[in-house]
């Protein structure tokens, strides 16, 4: 009887010893697993680190006078695999053939007088479908781990912004521009935790805003391009199979309906529509589509729609409303008088976008944020340019100016001069008519002084 309880005590203490002695490392395929050595290792010990699947091979060993030592004739699964660091054996670039069992021995004279077991169990997670993925398609996730008896892991997600998106190994989604970035799968065993990382490509069009600003004259670039950590080549991947820009005119400006600027295969050369004051700058090697506008007119108010359509029927799209400022001005433009100005854009103005009137230096007006100036008596110092700018916050969005040109009222003197002028014109025409006529009457009186003969000649007069 005292031998079996016996028995069972040093079953009991060696079933312990096994449990404490084995720990369950978790790590991914091309992932990173440190072993440490152990603390306190005096001058006559060395480590051994041994990997047991398959009559593997011994890996590396250490010794506080030679250091550590990585086998020379290890396997080509393990070559350029191994290093140290902090006290620890690093296996990098994990494999499949690198799964397994590894012990760490320590060993007194060829006596071995410590082991631990390490267990490396891989972690699988997966992408469905594969990357890259657009807006609106279907996200999910998978992450679980080998199993191994009496172990049952703990599994979550951190989304790219490191916030927990799962209470499990799952994650279902709709892809959005967030989504876009590194997926990290934890799973913790034995409130130690190993991270494995998916790599998730949401591609679309970098944002713009909805209005671009611009005055007449000047130019406005439109724009449709990928973002700068998206490459071109992944558009393609995704099955991009045409690009299209279309234009909507501003209803005041144009009766008329949608105009195709651009219509582009990119499987074939690029077919181009469009006005020739219109410029199109695309480039598909690195996914630029801008559209640049030069000499900006009121008739390029409207909404721009760049489309990008891939294979699987799903569209890109960018719409940007192009808005013109210009300045209207209406009056006699004489000094003393009433001058209207006023600059719009064709639409309302958002909250965050002001308007700002500046008067020319000579000008005593005041500056204002109207759309409406009126000067309710204009004068000479008025002249000059009044220029009208857009500004959001502390940046000038757009602007556009006028030359006002004012002409001096007539004073009285002027009135009297003027008049004095009048009256001597026609006093000097009334005098030329006179002497006109009195010369006229000379005339007369001469030929009646003339003689007439008595027996005139038949082919005329003789003086007496």
């Amino acid at each position: 009887m005292k031998n079996l309880i016996q028995s069972i005590f040093i079953l009991i203490a060696v079933v312990m010893s096994t449990t404490v002695a084995q720990e369950v490392i978790y790590a991914q395929v091309n992932g990173t697993v440190r072993l440490p050595k152990p603390k306190n290792i005096e001058d006559g010990h060395y480590v051994y680190w041994k990997f047991r699947e398959k009559n593997g091979p011994l890996l590396a060993r250490y010794n506080r006078f030679r250091g550590y030592v990585i086998q020379e004739d290890l396997p080509d699964e393990w070559k350029k695999k191994l290093s140290f660091d902090a006290d620890s054996l690093v296996i990098s670039n994990i494999q499949q053939e690198n799964f397994g069992t590894v012990v760490r021995e320590v060993t007194d004279k060829a006596k071995v007088i410590d082991t631990i077991t390490y267990k490396i169990l891989k972690i699988n997670v997966s992408l469905n479908p594969p990357s890259p993925l657009l807006p609106g398609e279907s996200l999910t996730l998978t992450c679980d781990t080998e199993a191994t008896q009496g172990q049952n892991p703990q599994i979550h997600w951190f989304n790219p912004e490191n916030i927990r998106a799962s209470n499990g190994g799952t994650v279902t989604e709709s892809a959005k521009n967030q989504h876009n970035g590194q997926w990290t799968c934890v799973v913790t065993n034995n409130e130690k935790e190993s991270e494995a990382k998916v790599s998730v490509t949401v591609i679309d069009l970098s944002p713009a805003p909805y209005s671009q600003y611009t005055s007449e004259s000047s130019s406005v670039t439109i724009p449709c391009s990928r973002p700068p950590n998206i490459s071109w080549q992944k558009f393609k991947i995704k099955g991009l199979k045409r690009v299209q820009w279309r234009f909507f005119p501003k209803p005041s400006s144009s009766p008329e309906g949608p105009h195709t600027l651009m219509d582009l295969s990119v499987e074939k050369l690029m077919t181009w529509k469009g006005t020739p004051h219109r410029k199109l700058a695309p480039n598909l090697n690195d996914g630029n589509l801008s559209l640049i506008n030069t000499q900006t007119t009121e008739e390029h108010r409207g909404k721009y729609e760049c489309c990008l359509t891939f294979k699987n029927g799903r569209n890109l799209t960018r719409t940007i409303r192009v808005e013109v400022l210009k300045i209207i001005a209406s009056g006699t433009f004489i000094s003393g008088q009433q001058v209207n100005l006023n600059c719009s854009t064709g639409y309302a103005l958002p909250p965050d976008v002001r308007l700002q009137w500046i008067p020319p230096p000579s000008s005593s007006q005041q500056k204002s944020s109207h759309h409406s100036y009126i000067i309710q008596k204009v004068s000479t110092g008025d002249s000059g340019k009044w220029k009208c700018e857009l500004w959001r916050s502390t940046t000038r969005l757009t602007s556009t100016t006028i030359i006002l040109k004012i002409e001096s009222n007539l004073s009285g003197w002027m009135l009297v001069t003027i008049c004095g002028a009048a009256v001597i014109v026609i006093l000097t025409c009334i005098l030329v008519l006179i002497l006109h006529r009195r010369r006229q009457r000379k005339m007369r009186h001469l030929r009646h002084r003339v003689c007439r003969c008595k027996n005139p000649k038949p082919k005329g007069f003789q003086r007496s």
